[in-house]
């Protein structure tokens, strides 16, 4: 039993010594420096720019995925588009709205304005032209009192001819700043009654006076057309306010 131990411890140390020089490496040959390839301009440029050698166009690319992930292919984020479109349309019109309605506020005040200026400017000359036609009678009722009376039978013949259809006595007097119509002014059949006899001056002066008074009717008439018209007006600018204001 021990001889074959031995053997056995014998073969095997033959083989361990066999296999020894087989799985030793030859030792490495001494390794000798790569040849240097040499960079251009453009290489040189092209690595200080991008020394870690990244691919961007990967990077792009990545980029624009994520970007078409997060907004064309998500519904949020057409609803969120959609919402904001309609907001920004409301506002426009809002804005829009409210800048017709300024516009329209500031022609209705200009209107307005105009109107009440003119019926203010109607309404001085309507004073001043009583103001004269007050003056013209006073003026001819101081004429009447200082002319002398010769031909009153002829004159109240001629009159009574020519205006049968007067029935007023006395003298005229004056006529309110604030009456609507002044009144014409004495005629030759009260001149009669009160035994006042015209010259011939003083004829021409009445039919002068006749002609001022006419004209100051005429344009006292005028006057008061134009009220009329910028009454009504004033009236339809109010309604159309009122209508606008409700809508």
């Amino acid at each position: 039993m021990n001889n074959i131990s031995r053997v056995a411890i014998l073969g095997f140390a033959l083989s361990a010594s066999s296999l020894y020089p087989a799985q030793s490496t030859p030792p490495a040959a001494p390794s000798k420096p790569a040849p240097k390839r040499s960079q251009g301009v453009l290489d040189y440029a092209l690595g200080k720019i991008n020394p870690d050698n990244k691919d961007y166009g990967n990077s792009a690319a990545d980029a624009r995925s994520e970007l078409v992930g997060y907004t064309i292919q998500n519904i949020y984020f057409w609803s969120n588009v959609l919402s904001l479109s309609l907001l920004a349309a409301t506002s426009t019109a809002l804005v829009l709205v409210l800048r017709a309605q300024d516009k329209r506020e500031i022609i209705a005040a200009n209107l307005i304005s105009q109107l009440w200026n003119g019926r203010v400017i109607d309404r001085r000359e309507i004073v001043r032209r009583t103001g004269m036609y007050n003056t013209l009678v006073e003026t001819k009722n101081a004429a009447l009192n200082q002319t002398p009376s010769p031909n009153r039978e002829q004159l109240s013949e001629s009159q009574a001819a020519e205006q049968p259809s007067q029935k007023q006595t006395g003298k005229k007097t004056r006529v309110p700043s604030e009456a609507a119509a002044p009144k014409s002014p004495a005629s030759h059949t009260e001149q009669v009654e009160t035994g006042i006899a015209p010259s011939g001056e003083l004829q021409q002066k009445t039919t002068l006076l006749q002609g001022q008074n006419q004209a100051l009717r005429n344009s006292e008439r005028n006057l008061r057309e134009r009220l009329n018209q910028v009454s009504q007006d004033l009236e339809q600018e109010r309604r159309r306010n009122q209508t606008l204001k409700g809508a």
